[in-house]
């Protein structure tokens, strides 16, 4: 269901009160990346933290889908726990919950991505489907869909 489309594309300026929320959410107890750092960021492993739907909808450039609480611990189990890794979800709860659990197997170079892909895209980044760019967001649900301003808000 489409709810909404923004068009912003200033790239620049999130509302204060998003970043407020993310920092009620998560617990800033693992390393985080901003997207801006991620933008010039080269040779890392992208792990996409949300539900099928939301990966299926849109995600980042090259992300692996890896489920956002039941994770596909065979792919886990297969990365090679020097390499960097920093997985996102919409915000950045349930890809938190992913970074502490790599911690506790003995990953040693993994971030959350801050804000998420809300951040992500807000900031006017590409996402893309299996036909390639999109605009196509998904809000998580109708609370979270809010803080998305640039795209087509889908939940």
């Amino acid at each position: 269901m489409l709810i909404s489309v923004f068009k912003t594309n200033n790239g620049f300026a999130q509302d204060p009160s998003f970043y407020k929320m993310v920092n009620q959410l998560t617990t800033g107890t693992v390393p985080s990346i901003t997207t801006k750092k991620l933008k010039v960021k080269e040779n890392f492993i992208l792990l996409d933290v949300r539900s099928k739907e939301e990966y299926d909808l849109s995600h980042m450039k090259n992300a692996i889908w890896v489920g956002e609480g039941d994770w596909n611990l065979n792919l886990l189990n297969e990365l090679e726990k020097d390499k960097t890794i920093i997985a996102y979800c919409s915000v950045g709860y349930r890809s938190e919950k992913l970074v502490e659990y790599l911690i506790s197997i003995n990953f040693k170079d993994v971030y959350n991505l801050y804000g998420g892909v809300f951040d992500w895209i807000n900031k006017g980044n590409p996402i893309e489907n299996s036909s390639g760019k999109t605009e196509k967001i998904h809000g998580y649900n109708k609370k979270f869909s809010k803080w998305i301003k640039n795209g087509a808000v889908f939940y």
